[in-house]
């Protein structure tokens, strides 16, 4: 089951480069003054670093779940320091009407915001799982905020959701395996 689940996966990935262009069409048609603006609160980095990481990180904490706070970390950093390292190797310009900034910054493929919203749902769904939901339609929120302000394509996005996913994935595990253990909050401070 988990091949063909992974094979459909990697298709609908594949797919979504032909949609590309018909999506950041669409996008563009149907932008509005105030859609722009609310668009533009969920794509900022800083909704990413206080919503996902430390209201998450201060939810845990609060419900005793503290060995999980450094998984949501780990799986934010990890997907914040791959996608930087994958921009420039795949060299892929964000859509023309989109110029941002200089470095990692200036290539869109994969997108640095999804893969981080996407990186924190494999822990919250394991530690929080009635609201997965909720977690699920954030991290899609963020990753369509980014195509209908025009900083991604399609493509972008759905690689960034799932490499966020794996990465996030591959934490959660460590973790379970006890292989994170040596990050203990205690033995830090022992």
């Amino acid at each position: 089951m988990k091949k063909v689940l992974i094979g459909l996966l990697i298709a609908l990935a594949a797919a979504s480069f032909f949609l590309d262009q018909p999506v950041l069409r669409f996008a563009e048609s149907i932008q509005h003054e105030h859609a722009v603006y609310f668009m533009s609160w969920f794509s900022h980095i800083g909704t990413l670093i206080v919503v996902l990481l430390f209201m998450t990180s201060f939810f845990m904490f609060e419900e005793k779940k503290t060995k999980w706070i450094k998984v949501v970390w780990l799986s934010f950093l990890a997907a914040f320091i791959i996608t930087a390292i994958l921009k420039p190797l795949f060299g892929r310009l964000r859509p023309a009407e989109y110029a941002i900034g200089a470095g990692f910054m200036f290539y869109s493929f994969p997108s640095a915001h999804t893969a981080i919203a996407f990186s924190l749902i494999p822990v919250l769904d394991r530690e929080f799982p009635k609201l997965k939901w909720f977690w699920l339609a954030f991290a899609v929120f963020i990753g369509a905020s980014r195509i209908y302000l025009g900083a991604h394509y399609l493509s972008d996005v759905v690689f960034g959701a799932v490499l966020g996913y794996l990465i996030g994935k591959f934490f959660v595990r460590l973790e379970e395996k006890k292989k994170l253990e040596w990050m203990s909050w205690r033995k830090i401070h022992h």
